[in-house]
This record gives structure tokens, C-alpha cells and sequence, in this order.
């Protein structure tokens, strides 16, 4: 239940029990002639005697003497209601198919269920069974906020348990939406808790007070809340949905639209592009020169099998490492955490913010600035990747390095990405983020680890540069809209 429906439903429900939900009616009998009509008829036989009765006047005080209609009057369950409590059975007393008896479980949001029954073989007494329209409530229970919920009967031949409680009222339409009002709650404490099971006696049912209205009036106040509750669990299955919205909104919309973008579906394609060949064979042929001749650096041809959807004819699928050099970052084995004279900065997984994808500098650590290679210091235009962490959610997490200090290098637990100079090196950032998930599928090892040949063989589409350039000008603007759409919700 979200909390604005709850806090909708408990104003409904003290609105209707203040008389403030229906109107006043002149024609309506009253409230002393239906007294008097239940003591002779329904309670002509019950007589509640007890050494814990309460005076009427002293709940009123103590539930903060809420005002009611004239026409209205003040009186205690044991005046229109029986009760009782349930049947005690053993174990060798259940059977497959017997009388069933219910249970708490048997009372979800407010309706009977029957999808966990119990039923018995025994001898059970008329007080025991219970009837259609009768009010079947939790009275004892290990857990406090199932106490007091209730439902009305709806089949007949069953019996209830030792922790439920029924009552039986010609006003059981009005009783049930009262039991669920704050006002009934306040009286049965059930914000407390005893030293074992929570409960509600038969003693605090039959001292409880309740504003009873002529029944013409019960049944407007009935058919109004039934009404006004309606209008609430529409809202709540809205609010509901909104909140799931408000969790995966802009991811969604986000991934929808690099897919989009991947399958050359946000952009025109137009004639007048590079031939995208071309421009591969000279791409192809500068990487290879920086890319170690090694089993880990071995990029695999591609099949038709492996091509996932189609794209536009004038683009080409490749393999990562065709057109980037990947780059693991530096080992070091001492390092300081404050910046001393000739030392530098090495980046981490927890310089990336996990929400923004941005580039944080806390809790940084700094080596000699003699330890890193060349190629292990961070350019404009490389992709810094989480490629090991024992943590899961942070593998694969990613940044694009829109600008950068000279003096910055990365840690082992990382690896850059370099696209080359005939790349547009933001949209391969792009690329890397949506593929995270089928990287993070490849990792191998007790601690999850991103490989070379990973990143090197993952396929993806390659547009000619005059497109690429069209697609990142399109993500940066549309993904910014994402973004402020996501703050209004």
C-alpha cells in the first residue's frame, strides 16, 4: 500500500464516521428504534457481563471526543453486535477434505481468500461455524499489523480458528469499514504490543464505541466509501506504476534510444558520406600497429551467426578492437594519498560516480609520476572502464573522458578504451554503455574480470564518420532531455 492511498483512506474513513461524507436526512428513522429493534431481536439472548465494562464517556475522552451528527448516537458493540472466538483444533484433527476452518491467511486486502485453507475432521459446535455476512477478524497474531484486519463471509458450511473472531450485526456492512478507521484502532491499542501475541479480546471488541447513524444512513455512508475507495485503488495502482516509472525512467527510455541509435534508426543516412570501407581499411591498419601481437589481443572474424540486427547498407559491423586500442591500466606497489612533488593522479573504480558516469576526484591516490607507460596516461577522448572488482554492480561501469589533466594515469583494476583519430571517439562511450551488460556476461573468474579479447572482440556497428557525428549530436541532445524529463517525475 503506497502511503498517499493509506493517508487517502484513513481521511475517507474519519469522514465518514464524523458525518461529514453523507447528508442528514429528516426521513431517516432513528437510531433508538433501531436499538431497540436489535436488543429484541438479534442480542434478545446475549448478555455481556464483564468486570472491565467502560463507560462510554471515559473512551470518548480518551479518543479525543470526536463530534458527531445529532441524529446520531454513541453506543458500544456489545449493544448491536455478538461475538465470539474460534475453534481449537489438533493436528490429527486436519484432513484434505473436511470442514474448513479460516485462518488469517485467509483474509487478503480486506477479501476472503482460499488459496491457503485448512480443513478438519471434528465435532464443531454451533458457535464455532460461521455464516455469510458475517465479519471475520484477526485477533491474535505474532505479527502485530495483521491484527484487526477483517473480511466479510461469503460462503457458508465453514468454521474460524482459536486466533479469529467473528461478528455477527445487521449493521456487518457498516462494522466492516469501521474496523478499518483509526478510530477503532486507537481503541484496540493495536499500536501496542503485549509481552508475547499481539491481541484484541472480547473484552476490548464489546467495550469498543462506535458513532452508529440511522441504517438508511449506514447504507449512503456504505455505498459512498465503497465508491470514494474505487477512485483510491485506481489511484494507488497509478501511484504504483509511477513509482516503478520513476525507477527505471530515464534508463529505459535511455536504452531505447541507444538502441535506436546502434541500429542507424535515429539519423538519416545520406549518399554524400565517406565510403565507410575506406575508411576501415585505414583505421584497421593504424590500430593493428599499437595492438600487442598476443593470444589476448586476437580479434575474431566475424560470422553471419553472430551479427545480432540488422543495420543500415551503408554501415559495416567490426569487432572493438579493429578500431580501438585497449589499454590496461599501471601496477604499482607504493602509493601515497596525499599529491607529493612529482608523483600523479590514478584513477579507480570509485572515481567514477556510479550514478552520473562522471569522473569524481575523492579519496584519490597518487604514484611517481615515472611508473606509468605512455600510453597509460588519460587523453580527451578515451572511454576509462571498470575491467575488475569483486563487487559485480561496479564491472563495466564507464566514463567518457570529455577532458582531462595532462598528469592523470589509471589503476590495473581499469582499462581505457582509445578509440582512433578516424573514430568519433563519444560514440564508442556510448557503445560501451549500452553493450555493459553483454560485457558484463563475458567476465570470467572468481573476481569478475573484463579481458582484452572482451573488449577486443566485442562486435559492434560502424557508420561512416559524417553519421557517427550525426548520432552523438543527436544522443547528447536527446539524453539531456531524458535527464531533465527524469528530475519533473
Amino acid at each position: 500500500m503506497t502511503v498517499l492511498a493509506k493517508d487517502l483512506r484513513d481521511a475517507v474513513l474519519q469522514a465518514a464516521f464524523q458525518g461529514k461524507l453523507t447528508k442528514q436526512l429528516d426521513t431517516d428513522s432513528s437510531v433508538d428504534e433501531l436499538l431497540k429493534s436489535i436488543k429484541e431481536n438479534e442480542m434478545k439472548n446475549f448478555n455481556w457481563t464483564s468486570k472491565k465494562k467502560l463507560e462510554i464517556e471515559d473512551i470518548l475522552n480518551a479518543i479525543n471526543n470526536p463530534k458527531i451528527p445529532d441524529n446520531w448516537k454513541w453506543v458500544k458493540l456489545s449493544d448491536i453486535a455478538f461475538s465470539n472466538i474460534g475453534l481449537t483444533y489438533k493436528p490429527i484433527n486436519k484432513v484434505s477434505n473436511g470442514t474448513i476452518v479460516l485462518r488469517s491467511s485467509n483474509i487478503q486486502n480486506g477479501k476472503m481468500d482460499y488459496s491457503d485453507i485448512v480443513s478438519v475432521d471434528m465435532k464443531i459446535p454451533d458457535s464455532k461455524k460461521c455464516n455469510i455476512g458475517d465479519i471475520l477478524m484477526c485477533v491474535r497474531n505474532g505479527s502485530k499489523h495483521l491484527v484487526g484486519k477483517v473480511a466479510i463471509i461469503d460462503r457458508s458450511n465453514m468454521a474460524f480458528g482459536a486466533f479469529m473472531a467473528i461478528i455477527k450485526s445487521r449493521c456487518n456492512q457498516f462494522l466492516y469499514y469501521f474496523f478499518y478507521s483509526d478510530m477503532f484502532k486507537k481503541q484496540m491499542h493495536i499500536n501496542s504490543s503485549t509481552e508475547t501475541i499481539n491481541q484484541i479480546t472480547q473484552n476490548m471488541l464489546f467495550n469498543c464505541i462506535i458513532p452508529l447513524p440511522p441504517i438508511e444512513e449506514q447504507q449512503r455512508i456504505v455505498d459512498k466509501v465503497e465508491k470514494l475507495m474505487k477512485k483510491i485503488d485506481e489511484y494507488e495502482t497509478f501511484e504504483k506504476q509511477l513509482e516503478e516509472l520513476k525507477k527505471s525512467f530515464p534508463d529505459d527510455m535511455k536504452d531505447a534510444i541507444l538502441q535506436a541509435a546502434m541500429q542507424g534508426k535515429l539519423t538519416k543516412q545520406l549518399d554524400s558520406d565517406t565510403d565507410v570501407n575506406k575508411t576501415l581499411n585505414l583505421i584497421k591498419k593504424e590500430v593493428s600497429i599499437n595492438r600487442p601481437n598476443n593470444k589476448a589481443n586476437r580479434i575474431e572474424s566475424i560470422e553471419i551467426d553472430d551479427i545480432p540486427y540488422n543495420i543500415p547498407n551503408s554501415w559495416k559491423w567490426v569487432r572493438l578492437g579493429e578500431v580501438t586500442n585497449i589499454i590496461r591500466g599501471l601496477t604499482f606497489s607504493t602509493s601515497y594519498k596525499n599529491k607529493k612533488d612529482n608523483t600523479i593522479i590514478v584513477l579507480r573504480g570509485g572515481n567514477i560516480d556510479s550514478k552520473t558516469e562522471e569522473l569524481i576526484f575523492k579519496d584519490n591516490i597518487y604514484v611517481e609520476k615515472t611508473i606509468p607507460k605512455d600510453n597509460q596516461f588519460l587523453k580527451k577522448g578515451d572511454c576509462l572502464i571498470v575491467a575488475s572488482s569483486g563487487t559485480k554492480s561496479s564491472i563495466g561501469k564507464s566514463c567518457y573522458i570529455d577532458k582531462i589533466d595532462d598528469n592523470v594515469s589509471f589503476g590495473g583494476f581499469m582499462m581505457v578504451i582509445r578509440p582512433n583519430n578516424k573514430v568519433n571517439s563519444k560514440l564508442i562511450s556510448y557503445y560501451i554503455k549500452q553493450y555493459r551488460q553483454k560485457i558484463i556476461n563475458n567476465t570470467v573468474g572468481y573476481i569478475s574480470n573484463i579481458t582484452n579479447s572482451i573488449l577486443n572482440n566485442l562486435l559492434i556497428p560502424f557508420p561512416p564518420i559524417e553519421d557517427q557525428e550525426r548520432i552523438v549530436e543527436k544522443l547528447d541532445k536527446i539524453l539531456l532531455i531524458c535527464e531533465s524529463l527524469s528530475e519533473l517525475i
